[in-house]
């Protein structure tokens, strides 16, 4: 590699930037086919609005395994802290 005068988690700032257009670039593009931002971005926006049935969740037909509400968080935070701590610790180890 070319010695880069500025390293970012031990890249070079062009493969940084480089990552970076290529994650926000695949949202921009799928904006521009969605024709407009994306339910996440409206959401973010103006978080008091709610579009549509507020109610189509609680209205579904949910099998009889089907776990309780205040299960989820909990859940959440047992598969998705541990996945994150990995994808950090790989990425200290290994660079990005």
């Amino acid at each position: 590699k070319v010695n880069a005068p500025w390293k970012i988690f031990n890249q070079s700032l062009a493969e940084v930037l480089a990552s970076i257009f290529v994650i926000f670039g695949a949202s921009f593009v799928g904006a521009i086919i969605d024709g407009g931002m994306s339910a996440a971005t409206n959401q973010a926006l103006n978080p008091n609005k709610i579009l549509g049935d507020p109610d189509w969740y609680a209205n579904l037909i949910k099998p009889s395994w089907n776990p309780p509400g205040w299960l989820f968080p909990i859940m959440w935070l047992v598969v998705s802290k541990p996945t994150q701590l990995c994808a950090i610790s790989r990425m200290l180890k290994f660079g990005i």
